[in-house]
């Protein structure tokens, strides 16, 4: 079991209220509320709890308590110590002068508590002498003087422990010291007490200039508040550790980014010692970031061309062609008519795939936020757009109870209409198509399932039908972009869901799409 924490500073602290009261009663009535009915057992159970030696003596130095290890210490039973004189209890292994009696005398005068004295005990049934560590505090109850209390481990056990201590601090040092990336130790202050090699190398430093310095100094002033957040929450006890990304001053002036993780170290009272810091630089991964970034730009920038640039000439294309048509139609033969269509037909579907590319591209950059909205909503403008192929197929769209998720209603529409869209287009020849949309709920997520008995997919095209351009079918016997499910996992992966499928050739597919479940009864629904 746990031990109750030690030391005489402890038990003066708690206080053993009504184990002595030297006033009123002599020692051997004093030793007995020990062991007697009422408040003072508890603090009996307390003592034998505490894994070092205590004894509590009067103003007279006869003993009024004393623990199971005091009793193994001096080889006395703790109702046969009750009212002995502490030498008796402590005998001494050597001649007068005691430290430890002068030390108990010192502190029934009155004086100040003492450091730790070392002494010689011999057990009561005799045996080799061994030495002990001891410390007196005078035991009071508000201004009253009450007695001593001594707490005694052996010496030997302090050296092991000292000694574990000593591998626990050089285990520590070696795991800040070496540690490849930037540690620090900063006080209440903000001064850097001790930093590694690693954070002095990031910043251009030598340790001992980074000691010098504060945090401050080395912090871009952008940063500054975030960081004084981050040290105003750990020390009120807010968090138990900060994550941040901050820039860090090199001596050469410029800035390195790293990402910060903070936690504060205390005593045993509760005091701040000190802020451990580990500082990993990434300033190669905000520079590729930032790079994305940029490259969405230019791609959202693309996709703007593409929507009128690209798209007006092709418009042109088409119109003209069809004028051509409608004008000469009569003075062109069959062949020529034909070569009219194909044109046409072209231009058309290079508009349709220039729409679906900038559908693509503009999944995060144009996405509305995402708002609490029941999937009935996109599902139902989703047969809307769909209604005239419905109507043409005598398709038949069933659907269960649909969730609230959190998601943008626009791109679930679009989302919906690929995934119906394409139940109908690959139809089988024989029966017309039947789709079904239902949820189930799982692991925190929803999993919706659209289900319909086309004509199915092979296995190994499993993961090919999500890869942009990808087609299983020539143009002519079923028509697209080959960009319709690449769009649908784009926008699934937006939401933060999975998209997959089951499927067996003549038997039909079913599209799964995980979204999840972070909506509470509180968060209502967007109309």
């Amino acid at each position: 079991m746990p031990s109750a924490p030690g030391g005489g500073a402890y038990l003066q602290a708690r206080g053993l209220r009504g184990v002595v009261d030297v006033e009123t009663r002599s020692p051997r009535q004093s030793a007995a509320l020990v062991n007697a009915d009422g408040a003072c057992r508890p603090w009996s159970a307390m003592l034998d709890a505490i894994d070092e030696a205590v004894v509590a003596v009067d103003r007279g130095g006869r003993v009024v308590a004393l623990n199971r290890a005091g009793a193994r210490l001096t080889g006395w039973a703790a109702d046969e110590a009750l009212g002995a004189p502490l030498a008796e209890v402590f005998a001494r292994a050597a001649d007068p002068p005691d430290p430890l009696l002068d030390a108990v005398a010192a502190a029934l005068g009155g004086a100040p508590d003492a450091a730790p004295v070392d002494a010689e005990v011999r057990a009561r049934q005799g045996g080799e002498p061994h030495g002990v560590r001891c410390r007196v505090v005078a035991w009071r109850e508000g201004d009253a003087l009450l007695g001593a209390l001594v707490t005694a481990v052996s010496r030997e056990r302090e050296l092991v422990a000292d000694r574990n201590a000593h591998r626990v601090e050089e285990r520590f040092r070696s795991f800040f010291d070496d540690a490849p990336i930037g540690k620090s130790m900063t006080g209440p202050d903000g001064r850097l007490l001790r930093v590694n090699d690693a954070f002095g190398a990031m910043l251009g430093r030598s340790r001992e200039e980074m000691e010098r310095i504060s945090y401050a100094d080395i912090t871009h002033p952008e940063d500054l508040e975030q960081s004084l957040t981050c040290v105003t929450d750990l020390l009120a006890g807010r968090a138990d550790h900060w994550v941040m990304e901050k820039r860090y001053r090199h001596a050469d002036g410029r800035y390195v980014w790293a990402r910060v993780t903070t936690a504060i170290e205390r005593d045993a009272d509760g005091a701040p010692l000190y802020f451990l810091t580990h500082a990993q630089d990434i300033s190669e991964l905000r520079a590729q970031r930032e790079a994305l970034v940029e490259s969405n730009r230019e791609l959202e920038q693309f996709a703007y061309v593409a929507s009128h640039d690209l798209q007006e000439p092709l418009r042109m294309v088409a119109s003209f062609t069809q004028l051509l048509a409608k004008r000469y139609g009569d003075a062109l033969d069959e062949d020529a008519r034909d070569y009219i269509r194909f044109a046409v037909d072209g231009a058309n579907r290079m508009q349709r795939l220039i729409q679906d590319l900038l559908s693509y591209a503009r999944v995060g950059s144009r996405g509305r936020e995402l708002t609490p909205i029941s999937l009935s909503g996109p599902l139902a403008d989703a047969l809307v757009a769909l209604q005239t192929v419905i109507r043409e197929t005598g398709a038949m769209i069933v659907q269960r109870d649909l969730p609230v998720v959190r998601g943008d209603r626009g791109q679930l529409m679009q989302l919906f209409q690929n995934l119906i869209g394409n139940a109908i287009k690959f139809r089988r020849a024989d029966e017309p198509p039947r789709i079904a949309v239902s949820t189930t709920h799982a692991n925190g997520e929803w999993v919706i399932a659209v289900r319909d008995n086309g004509i199915g997919i092979e296995a190994r095209y499993f993961e090919r039908v999500f890869t942009i351009f990808q087609r299983l079918h020539a143009q002519h016997e079923y028509p697209g972009t080959g960009i319709g499910l690449p769009l649908c996992k784009r926008i699934v992966n937006r939401h933060g869901g999975r998209i997959w499928l089951e499927s067996e050739p003549g038997a039909g597919t079913t599209f799964y799409f995980t979204l999840p479940d972070t909506v509470s009864a509180a968060d209502g629904e967007d109309k």
